[in-house]
């Protein structure tokens, strides 16, 4: 269920922020995570429009929707190499065994997740503009439908 993730990560997430800022571990990445919740405002705003009958349709929904397409990418996307090199050029040595292995397993878990959804947002952009799915989109659910 979308509503267990949720309430793990926001568990996780408030358990290891202050550890992390308080004992001075991971604080680039943890900071880093922390600004990028800017861009829930605009899903925030978006669910909210859909709920009040607002949706799709609606000047609002489009205009939060080409305001955040931006934000999103900029706070979540465009940084990501700037991660990839912290995460690699990292010294861990300061780091205690089971905090090493939480960091490296843990850390790329919201670039991966950063990086798809990014994908859904453009997909969902693509269809907003054309009207139409792509055609490779369009293509794969046929083929599941056969199935």
């Amino acid at each position: 269920s979308p509503y267990v993730l949720f309430l793990f990560h926001h568990t996780l997430s408030l358990l290891a922020w202050p550890y992390a800022v308080s004992a001075g571990r991971c604080t680039y990445f943890v900071n880093f995570f922390l600004v990028s919740e800017v861009t829930n405002v605009n899903l925030s705003l978006r669910w909210f429009l859909m709920k009040t009958g607002k949706g799709e349709q609606s000047r609002a929904y489009f205009i939060n929707g080409v305001l955040w397409i931006p934000l999103f990418f900029a706070v979540r996307v465009a940084v990501i190499p700037d991660l990839v090199d912290q995460y690699w050029n990292s010294d861990w040595s300061k780091l205690g065994p089971i905090e090493t292995w939480a960091a490296r397993t843990l850390l790329p878990v919201p670039v991966g997740l950063n990086v798809y959804w990014f994908g859904l947002i453009m997909h969902t952009a693509y269809v907003a503009l054309f009207g139409t799915e792509s055609a490779k989109t369009a293509k794969t659910k046929e083929t599941k439908k056969k199935r």
